[in-house]
C-alpha cells in the first residue's frame, strides 16, 4: 500500500534531530495515540492500514521538546498510524542490518560403544504326535513340564519362560500329494488322516547368560524337538546409549576443534545439537544350536556344560552440533 500522502521526510528529520531516545519515545506516545483514538468495533490492524481520508502533512507545531506530549492540529491521528506503521517496518530492518552476522561450524560425531550383555534369549520347541488330537497335546504337555523344571533346577529363578504358536493339525500318508499348488482332497484313501502333529514354541528369557548354551542342550535332551540361544540382550540399553551419546558428543568436539584451528580460530560454546532419528541400538551376539530327537521326559539329568562367551552388543549413536568461532 503506497504511503506517499505521508509526509515522510518531515518526520524523519524530527526523527533525526532528536536521536535513538527521541526514537522510542515517538514510537510510544503514538502507540498510545492510536490506542486512545480507535474506533471502537473496528479491528485494530485496519485502522491502521486503512487511507487517510484527508491526508495532511505530520507537524509538531507546539513541540519545542518530545517529552511535552504535543501531538498537532485535529485531523492527523491517522498520519499517526501510517507513521507508526512504517516504524514498524523500518526500524526492525535497520536492526537486522546492523546485526553481526553469526559465524559457526556444523559437525557430525558418531560414537559406538561395547556392552557385555546380561540377558540371554532361547527358542524351543516341543513336537508331539498320536492318533489323536488329544494323544498329541498330551506329549508335548509332558515334555514341556520336563523341560521348565529341568531349566529352573539348572538356571534357578532368574529366568521367564513364555509360550506361544500352539500348533495342532492333521497328518497323512506321504502318498497323498500335498503341498503348494495341489487341488483339496477329500480325507480318503491314500489321503485319509493318520494321525495329528502338535507343536508349540516357548521363548526363555534368562540372566544366567553363561548357562544359556548348557540349558539349550539340557531342553534337547529333556524332549525338546529343538533348542537353541536365539541371541542376547541388555537389561539397560538406556545406559549403553546414553554412553554412546556422550562419545558422539566428544567425537564431534574433535572434529569442530580440528576445523575451527585449522582455520586460525577458537571453538566456542555449542548453539544447538540433535541426534539422528533411528539410530539407535545394534544388537549382535552368537546363536548357538543344539537338536536332538526327542526323548522321553527324566526326572533328573545331568546337563553337559557348554562353555559359552557372547558377543559384546554395539550400541551406536551419531548427532549433530553447531559450535559457535571466535577469532
Amino acid at each position: 500500500m503506497a504511503l506517499d500522502h505521508v509526509a515522510y521526510r518531515q518526520s524523519t528529520e524530527r526523527l533525526a534531530e532528536h536521536g535513538d531516545e527521541a526514537r522510542g519515545i515517538l514510537i510510544a506516545k503514538i502507540g498510545r495515540d492510536l490506542l486512545d483514538r480507535g474506533t471502537p468495533g473496528e479491528p485494530f490492524h485496519r485502522q491502521l492500514l486503512s487511507p487517510a481520508s484527508k491526508p495532511m502533512p505530520v507537524s509538531f507545531p507546539c513541540c519545542r521538546s518530545l517529552r511535552e506530549g504535543c501531538w498537532g492540529t485535529s485531523g492527523e491521528g491517522r498520519n499517526m498510524r501510517y507513521l507508526l506503521a512504517a516504524a514498524m517496518v523500518l526500524i526492525p530492518q535497520a536492526i537486522l542490518a546492523q546485526a553481526a552476522p553469526e559465524r559457526n561450524v556444523q559437525v557430525t560425531g558418531t560414537g559406538t560403544v561395547e556392552t557385555l550383555p546380561d540377558i540371554a534369549l532361547l527358542d524351543i520347541y516341543f513336537r508331539g504326535e498320536g492318533p489323536t488330537p488329544d494323544a498329541a497335546t498330551i506329549q508335548i504337555v509332558a515334555k514341556q513340564k520336563a523341560v521348565t523344571e529341568g531349566l529352573a533346577s539348572l538356571l534357578g529363578s532368574n529366568n521367564e519362560l513364555t509360550a506361544s504358536n500352539v500348533t495342532i493339525i492333521e497328518a497323512r500318508s506321504g502318498t497323498c500329494a500335498q503341498g503348494y499348488g495341489t487341488q483339496p482332497r477329500l480325507s480318503t484313501g491314500d489321503c485319509a488322516v493318520t494321525g495329528f502333529i502338535a507343536t508349540m514354541q516357548t521363548r526363555v528369557r534368562t540372566r544366567v547368560v553363561e548357562k544359556a548354551a548348557t540349558a539349550a542342550g539340557l531342553a534337547s535332551r529333556l524332549g525338546a524337538s529343538d533348542a537353541r540361544v536365539q541371541g542376547f540382550a541388555l537389561s539397560n540399553p538406556q545406559a549403553a546409549q546414553a554412553r554412546a551419546n556422550t562419545a558422539a558428543i566428544a567425537d564431534a568436539t574433535r572434529r569442530a576443534a580440528a576445523l575451527a584451528s585449522g582455520a586460525g580460530l577458537h571453538l566456542g560454546p555449542i548453539v544447538t545439537i540433535r541426534d539422528q532419528p533411528s539410530y539407535d541400538v545394534t544388537m549382535t551376539g552368537a546363536s548357538l544350536g543344539a537338536n536332538a530327537p526327542a526323548a522321553p521326559p527324566a526326572p533328573r539329568v545331568s546337563p553337559v556344560a557348554i562353555d559359552l562367551k557372547p558377543t559384546p552388543i554395539e550400541t551406536r549413536a551419531q548427532v549433530f552440533l553447531s559450535y559457535t568461532i571466535v577469532p
